[in-house]
This record gives structure tokens, sequence and C-alpha cells, in this order.
């Protein structure tokens, strides 16, 4: 009886000594628990992003020129800034226009705040009109009418312009990882109505005309070294009046300002 006990303890020795050693904790348990988020609250081996951030701010063009000649703004983007939020704030500016978009580093992204406008580029007659019928000396009014109507033209050709505010940017962050390589081109374009083109008059005094469609656009397209969090300059634009001509007496500043984003990891709640 004792030697079976004595056996089986030994027995018993050699099963503990083969259970395998306890599999050590994720990383992510190591640095502690969930809701330390000093812990957790730390930038990912992630690809680097850039948020750009276009404003057009419309100011008199008396101001655009103190600004940019008399206080020597152009090249302080950030003091530029700061007085233009002044004007915007006591309401001698106005915020015409904002665009954001988030970018990786290296790659194309656009945004867009459009209708689209599609309109006739070609036309053809409808067809010859009464043949015989139009050479005759003596023509009633009803034959009259029906050439008119048959002598109009068809579209046969279309396009499509957008109208509204367009982004596209490629921003390159640069080996010093505070610098950013952007270009970019901004659109914004207005339909300002229709213009009338071919009008005439049939034998009947019946008008026909063809009807094109007028637009206003502003726009840049250039490529600029940015400070990261540094607001710029981008270019100084001409709006429209009301009659949808250029209004020489307003500029639209646009100030461009690009931010790096790092992706960080956050606790869960």
């Amino acid at each position: 009886m004792k030697l079976t006990l004595f056996s089986c303890l030994i027995l018993s020795g050699l099963l503990r000594a083969e259970e395998p050693a306890p599999r050590p904790a994720p990383e992510a348990f190591d640095k502690g628990s969930p809701g330390q988020a000093q812990d957790w609250d730390e930038p990912l081996n992630a690809p680097r992003q850039v948020q750009v951030t276009l404003e057009f701010i419309e100011v008199p063009s008396a101001e655009a020129t103190r600004l940019l000649y008399k206080e020597k703004l152009g090249k302080d983007g950030s003091k530029l800034r700061e007085e233009l939020q002044k004007a915007i704030d006591a309401q001698k500016a106005s915020l015409h226009e904002t665009m954001m978009v988030v970018a990786r580093s290296g790659q194309k992204a656009t945004t867009e705040s459009i209708r689209e406008v599609i309109y006739p580029t070609e036309y053809e007659p409808s067809c010859a009109g009464l043949g015989d019928a139009a050479n005759k000396e003596s023509v009633t009014p009803q034959e009259k009418a029906f050439k008119a109507a048959m002598q109009s033209v068809t579209p046969t050709a279309f396009e499509t312009r957008n109208t509204g505010g367009t982004l596209e940017i490629e921003p390159v962050i640069d080996a010093d990882p505070a610098i950013i390589d952007l270009r970019l081109a901004p659109e914004i374009v207005f339909d300002t109505g229709v213009r009338k083109w071919n009008v005439r008059k049939d034998e009947l005094g019946n008008e026909s005309w063809i009807e094109m469609p007028l637009f206003y656009s502003i726009r840049s397209n250039t490529s600029l070294t940015l400070a990261d969090g540094m607001p710029q300059l981008l270019s100084v634009l001409t709006p429209k009046a009301a009659d949808g001509t250029p209004d020489p007496t307003r500029k639209l500043l646009a100030i461009v300002t690009a931010d790096i984003v790092v992706v960080k990891l956050k606790p869960s709640r």
C-alpha cells in the first residue's frame, strides 16, 4: 500500500513538470488597464496625415492694400489672419467660404460642394423646311408657321460645368517633420445667368434664339511650402459683382493652413 502511494506521488510530480509555462500577457495589458489614458494615448506607427484648411475672407480693396502693403503682412500669415479675424468680429470683413480636406502624405484628395449645370454646345437644324412649298409665291400663314417650327435647331452635344467650390490638394511632409510641401488647386464657380445667341425673327415676327450659360470663376493653382499649423496667404482674388462681372472694389484673401495629423490610440470606455 505504501509503494502504491509513493508511485502516485512520483507520477503527479512528473505531470506537473510537463505543464507549459504561462504565456506572457499582451503588450497592451503590460502598459496598464484600459482606463489609464496616459499609457494608451500614444502615437501609432501609421502614415501621417495633413489637414488643409482654406479660407476666403472678403475685405474692401483699400483694406487689402493697407494689410498687404502698408502693414506688410503679406509674408506674415499668422499676423494677417489675426488682423482679419479682428475685422470679421468688427463686421469690417466677412468670411466668404471655407474648405477643408485631410489627406495622407504623398496622396491626392479632393472635396467638392457643387451643382452640375448641363448645357448644349452643338446644334443641328431639325429639318430643311417645307421643300417646294417654301418656293411658292403664295404661302399661307399656317405654312409659314410650320416652316419656322421645322427650321429650329436641335442640340446634339452637351457639356457639364460644376458650379460651387472645389479644393484639390497633394501634401507631402518634408524630411523635417514640421515642414509641408503642398500642391493645391482651389476653385469657386458661379452661375451668373444666360446669354442669347443667334437671335432672329421669322416672317410672322416670332423670335428665336440660342441660350448659353455664363460662369464666373475664381481659382488658384500653385505649390508652396508651409510650416505645420502656420497660416499663409495663398492669393488675392476679385469677387464678382451683382451683374456677374469682376468687382474691383472688393478683394478675396485666400488663407491656407496645413496641420499635420498624428494618429493616436485612444482607450476604450
